[in-house]
């Protein structure tokens, strides 16, 4: 039967084909891409009178000789130079010089261009249409020496009156410094990983965005140079009804669009003060990047960087000159946030001390485990000690992570499980799945308070290094934990939870001759008791129920009556 059904596959997928191959025969104009053109026999072998190329910049010089190789006439190349080049993550010397160079590099037209010189080969299409003066007077010097003229006058575009949005209204260019807050940069988690992201500039980009919003702005994206800014922004605003539709997204996958409004994140500040993909020796990349980014806005760019930490970078520090000439510029202080941003969808305090009473009067009110990370030169008042001391004497666990050479941050060292492991370079704090602190690297910086139970998920795993679920665990809830859970009677170890498709089972892991048994409907009550297992979606309490088979499971207890979420596993919270 088996054989029966492979034989119809491939007579079906031999008349697909067939289908196919009478289509390109018959077509007189066929889109593809160029990785299809050069891999697909059908394609490559067919014979074309003209073939145009569109997005030439990004196309690589193989693909292009190979489009070449099926012409008879004429192969015409739409593209910008100026714009994103070939994508190559090979860095040897032969890939670089054949793959990640654009047609227009490698026939010398590049160069001709930049020395003020014209190609026969080339028209310039010198005329744009997307962007209001200002905008086209950044854009025009920062990448096109300025040859682009402008279309129309700034009255009959349509994104005219997206600058009086805000941040600063009635200013379709705007640099927003935000040095003062001492926002922290931090490399992806995970080995050899360079992506980037920056929790505060996500915080402070996400409520502008927002802001705007509110007040009408529907058309607007923001922008990054790296993917795990991206993700963790993207991941946020599908959260925020509001924001649901708008694009966060990196320089590569914007460039194609064009939004009334942009803002574009620049995300590197301390301590990443190392060179980065816009900061660093190849200024080419860096400004083909930046030119894609501001070049997407139609009505107002919004530039958001903490210019102190990347000053005397070349290609930076023209685009900053540039927006200075063109725009205004804020230069925010933590003091300033609240009218800058407002105060939804999170809160925003402007120093340590002002921090430390937020906290204190969670502490008070709030009835759940707490971990805290001090950077450097972070030190707990006594008014905040005496608060954590009391969380602890009423059976909360509480944790610090410090820096190991910071012997002065907390006023009595040794009272609590203190550790380096999770410590980051911004403070943080989490009442778990009550409150997320999100801090500076100093205390005179600013400081973000979430609230939302959404709107924390996103941040919990970048900010703190700690799974959304984990469980902060006292020694004294560890001990219980472990009586519940017993020992292998084989080796003695510890047993510890097992998550097999629906089945909850007890396991040492040491070795395959070690018995697993499923959890008792009392061991898991007791465990989910302890853990405060909560649903993914309305946070309530899992509960322990049983099957017909006598199999221990977990649900939510709004289960098919308000809520149609799950909990989280037992080891999502260890």
């Amino acid at each position: 039967q088996l054989n029966e059904i492979i034989s119809e596959i491939r007579l079906i997928n031999s008349k697909i084909a067939a289908y196919i191959e009478e289509i390109v025969n018959n077509a007189r104009v066929l889109t593809t891409t160029l990785a299809m053109f050069a891999v697909r026999d059908l394609i490559f072998n067919f014979s074309f009178d003209s073939v145009i190329i569109d997005e030439a910049s990004m196309a690589s010089f193989p693909n292009v000789l190979a489009t070449g190789a099926c012409t008879k006439k004429r192969i015409s190349m739409f593209g910008d130079f100026r714009q994103l080049p070939p994508i190559c993550s090979l860095q040897n010397e032969c890939a670089q010089k054949w793959l990640a160079r654009d047609l227009f590099d490698i026939a010398g037209i590049k160069n001709k261009i930049d020395l003020g010189m014209n190609d026969p080969r080339v028209t310039m299409l010198d005329i744009q249409y997307r962007m209001v003066s200002e905008i086209a007077a950044v854009v025009n010097h920062f990448a096109y020496s300025g040859r682009l003229k402008n279309g129309n006058p700034d009255r009959s575009n349509q994104s005219f009156n997206v600058r009086n949005f805000p941040p600063a209204e009635n200013n379709a260019v705007v640099l927003l410094d935000i040095s003062n807050l001492r926002s922290a940069c931090m490399k992806k988690p995970g080995e050899n990983s360079h992506s980037r992201y920056n929790p505060l500039s996500i915080a402070l980009t996400s409520c502008l965005a927002l802001k705007a919003s509110k007040l009408g702005l529907k058309n607007m994206a923001v922008i990054n140079p790296y993917k795990y800014h991206s993700f963790i922004t993207s991941r946020l605003f599908s959260d925020i009804p509001r924001l649901k539709g708008v694009l966060a997204a990196t320089v590569h996958k914007s460039q194609g669009s064009e939004k009334d409004c942009i803002f574009f994140d620049l995300t590197d500040a301390w301590p990443l003060d190392e060179a980065s993909m816009l900061t660093g020796k190849k200024s080419d990349k860096a400004l083909r990047m930046i030119n894609v980014a501001i070049s997407r806005a139609r009505g107002k760019l919004v530039f958001i960087a903490d210019c102190d930490s990347v000053k005397n970078r070349p290609i930076i520090d023209r685009l900053i000159d540039l927006l200075h000439e063109y725009g205004t510029v804020l230069k925010p202080s933590p003091d300033d946030l609240h009218a800058l941003v407002g105060n939804k969808p999170f809160s925003w305090l402007s120093d340590w001390n002002s921090t430390q009473k937020s906290l204190i009067e969670d502490l008070e009110n709030l009835k759940c485990p707490v971990a805290i990370s001090l950077p450097k030169g972070f030190a707990i008042s006594p008014e905040l000690n005496d608060a954590l001391a009391r969380h602890d004497r009423n059976g909360f666990a509480v944790k610090i992570f410090r820096h190991p050479l910071d012997r002065n941050s907390l006023a009595n060292p040794g009272k609590f499980d203190s550790t380096k492991k999770g410590h980051k370079a911004w403070f943080w704090a989490w009442l778990r799945q009550k409150k997320l602190y999100i801090g500076s690297y100093s205390t005179d910086g600013a400081f973000c308070l979430i609230s939302d139970f959404k709107l924390m998920k996103s941040f919990v795993q970048p900010v703190t290094g700690l799974r959304y679920a984990k469980q902060i665990l006292s020694v004294e809830q560890i001990r219980q934990l472990n009586h519940i859970f017993g020992t292998c009677p084989n080796c003695h170890a510890q047993r510890k939870p097992l998550h097999d498709n629906k089945l909850i089972k007890l396991t040492c892991g040491k070795n395959n001759n070690c018995p697993e048994v499923g959890i008792s409907l009392e061991q898991l009550e007791s465990a989910i008791r302890i853990l405060d297992v909560p649903c993914k979606k309305c946070e309530s309490q899992a509960v322990a129920k049983m099957r017909k088979n006598n199999t221990a499971y977990m649900s939510c207890p709004n289960f098919n009556k308000d809520c149609d979420g799950w909990p989280y596993y037992l080891t999502d919270c260890l």
